[in-house]
């Protein structure tokens, strides 16, 4: 049976790989859970690991995936598997879980390890081609807080009001297409003060 290893640093970041867990748990493969902090995941026990013993255990690594949203695989804090055979090593792959521009906001070699990497769009997919220099596979898939139904599901209670429009950078912007951005303001505008 294939595994999976999801390595989350904390609770923060467990939204940004919630979807993939729920993807490998219905095509039934086997998933183990790593992390600082005990992220309370319903039927998934959390493997807790201390900083100081994470090292060693990304050393001993053996399963077909390794999952995360830690940047740096393969650098003094985030070491690659030396399992023998290699062919026991997982493959890395890295969800980008931000959407700032990798070229500004990462240290160069942050993405160099990384057998995949999971793009939010294509403007930062292409940033990161330029960042791995062709021995990273890119995929774009979207951005998993909006992209993926479960995040939708949890319902959020609040008394705010208030709607900031924030619009991404480049050419693929909201303001591209105007007449989205007028439904979305029409939308929204009935009960929400627009900004």
């Amino acid at each position: 049976m294939k595994k999976a290893i999801f390595f989350v640093e904390g609770i923060e970041h467990l939204r940004f790989v919630r979807p993939y867990i729920y993807l490998f748990e219905k095509y039934k493969i086997n998933i183990e859970v790593v992390s600082f902090e005990d992220l309370k995941l319903e039927g998934n026990k959390t493997k807790i690991i201390s900083k100081k013993d994470f090292s060693e255990y990304s050393l001993n690594l053996s399963s077909e995936y390794l999952i995360t949203t830690t940047p740096g695989v393969g650098n003094s804090y985030f070491l690659k598997s030396k399992v023998y055979p290699k062919s026991k090593r997982p493959k890395y792959i890295y969800v980008f879980h931000s959407l700032v521009s990798p070229n500004e906001a990462y240290s160069r070699r942050s993405f160099v390890g990384f057998d995949y990497i999971f793009s939010p769009n294509e403007i930062i997919a292409n940033q990161l081609k330029l960042l791995t220099k062709d021995r990273t596979k890119i995929l774009t898939t979207g951005y998993p807080l909006l992209t993926n139904n479960y995040y939708f599901e949890e319902k959020i209670e609040t008394n705010m009001k208030k709607i900031l429009i924030a619009p991404s950078w480049g050419d693929f912007n909201i303001f591209k297409d105007i007449d989205l951005l007028k439904n979305l303001i029409e939308i929204c505008g009935l009960n929400y003060e627009i900004y």
